[in-house]
């Protein structure tokens, strides 16, 4: 097996998103800073697992606030809340990980990955972009779309104060968890948190239209 592709040199890294993604750095900097005030909202009272679960919530709906200003769409096929684009064939999920940004190590969910996440990253390994042929064939060819988009998780991993953060496409998932990675991207580095201007991360209002993908 070919070892991941790795990139952390903010150019690369900054030229990679526009390619892929067409976003930011900045803009994935500000997901992250909302993953980590969300977290930070959590109170001794609350539920054990209310950091984890206040930090998907708002790392769900912060990725979904960068990518539907560019076009995408919420999908929740197989019930995993995904943020979608046809044009790039890819999907977005949030993750919550043990570790992230470090390439001496490959991020580990807090949460099993299950069946469904299985089949969503075994069926993006093969997406293609084929041409319509008929219009008849688009509502079917949109599906397989949607069913085969590559999977990219948003993991993030705080420790303290600080989190860190990278956007990676897993060749597989085995046992619950992530079986290698095609390509990790480096969003926030460890070390790397306090030397942002934190100021301009605040999380944005909702200027966009909400489209919803069949579950």
């Amino acid at each position: 097996m070919l070892p991941a592709r790795i990139l952390n040199d903010p150019v690369e890294v900054g030229a990679r998103l526009e390619q892929l993604f067409g976003v930011t750095k900045d803009e994935l900097v500000r997901v992250a800073h909302a993953v980590l005030m969300a977290r930070n909202e959590s109170v001794s009272v609350d539920p054990m697992n209310a950091k984890g679960q206040l930090m998907y919530i708002r790392g769900t709906r912060e990725i979904r606030s960068v990518f539907m200003r560019k076009g995408w769409v919420i999908d929740r096929t197989g019930n995993i809340e995904a943020t979608f684009s046809e044009e790039r064939g890819a999907k977005i999920i949030y993750q919550n990980a043990d570790s992230a940004a470090d390439p001496t190590r490959e991020p580990r969910a807090i949460s099993g990955k299950g069946p469904a996440a299985v089949r969503m990253v075994e069926d993006g390994q093969m997406f293609i972009f084929p041409e319509w042929e008929a219009q008849r064939r688009r509502q079917r060819e949109e599906a397989r779309k949607r069913d085969s988009a590559a999977a990219w998780f948003f993991c993030a991993s705080v420790n303290g104060e600080e989190i860190v953060a990278e956007l990676s496409c897993p060749r597989a998932v085995e046992s619950d968890q992530f079986k290698g990675f095609h390509e990790r991207i480096f969003i926030i580095a460890p070390g790397e948190w306090g030397g942002f201007d934190l100021s301009k991360f605040e999380p944005e209002g909702q200027d966009f239209d909400v489209v919803v993908t069949r579950k």
